[in-house]
């Protein structure tokens, strides 16, 4: 693998979790998650990555003896294209065990075993946030309180009624989860402004 390389599938969503299980996940249910939160967090894809879900309709409207038609049978299909960077990152976010594969790439590309870094809430909602966003100053990502992390179709728990996150109201917090994000080598400054390294 390359650091610019995408896995790339089109299938059914079965088939693209088994692929994900030959080269990203460890089991199908890490691959089952991963997909959907693909799904449920495209703000998390770049503008030359794409995952879209197509219907086709295999329909043989056959009558029988007593003149009624036959059933539609839809048939979904995705097709998948996405970095391999931009799936680990997803695994890092959401605690998805990584398959040795994908964690060995990481290890010799960037030098930090990935499989073994774990991350606090906050430095999740901050990789989250660079991930979307592309890069962001400090004063920017401490003013971005607005949460859009979505994990199985809920969110975080850690939301007022208005949709603002009341842990991002410690300004110490955030600043010791950017420290220790850096340490861990999951984002760099980069100018005045913080971005991913993955």
């Amino acid at each position: 693998m390359k650091t610019n390389d995408y896995f790339e599938k089109t299938g059914t969503e079965d088939e693209i979790e088994n692929s994900m299980v030959e080269n990203i996940a460890c089991n199908k249910a890490n691959a089952a998650l991963l997909v959907s939160i693909i799904h449920n967090n495209e703000g998390l894809l770049s503008d030359d990555e794409c995952f879209i879900k197509k219907t086709s309709y295999p329909l043989e409207n056959k009558s029988s003896d007593t003149g009624v038609f036959g059933f539609m049978f839809f048939h979904q299909t995705y097709h998948i294209n996405i970095k391999y960077t931009t799936l680990a990152l997803i695994c890092l976010i959401f605690d998805i065990t990584m398959s040795q594969g994908i964690a060995s790439f990481l290890l010799a590309i960037f030098g930090v075993d990935y499989s073994l870094v774990k991350l606090t809430d906050m430095e999740k909602c901050i990789a989250y946030k660079l991930k979307e966003a592309r890069a962001l100053s400090l004063t920017e990502l401490k003013n971005s309180c607005k949460c859009s992390f979505t994990y199985n179709n809920s969110k975080c728990g850690n939301l007022n009624d208005d949709g603002n996150c009341n842990k991002w109201s410690d300004s110490e917090m955030i600043d010791k989860a950017v420290e220790s994000l850096i340490s861990k080598k999951v984002i760099k400054l980069k100018g005045n402004k913080y971005e991913l390294v993955l």
